[in-house]
């Protein structure tokens, strides 16, 4: 399990006009949560995720590479910042 916490600090005159929404994927082959807090000129962005072990079927291999592509979505999500 991987935990990643980024702290943002908005420059004078700064304000979030999009973010990311705050999720939960889980699936058999891991689990991923991202929660974002916007609060005045701070932005805390927390990432989550886990890979479970285990061997599985050749069949679900596209389904795990959709889950892999969610952690990176996930993981270089983008905030909008506009001046006031």
């Amino acid at each position: 399990k991987e935990t990643n916490k980024y702290t943002f600090h908005l420059p004078e005159g700064y304000i979030v006009t999009g973010k990311p929404e705050n999720k939960t994927i889980e699936t058999k082959f891991g689990k991923i949560f991202n929660k974002i807090l916007v609060e005045k000129n701070t932005v805390v962005f927390e990432l989550e995720f886990q890979f479970n072990e285990g061997r599985f079927q050749v069949s679900e291999y596209n389904d795990f590479c959709e889950f892999a592509e969610q952690v990176v979505a996930a993981d270089t999500a983008m905030f909008q910042l506009r001046k006031k």
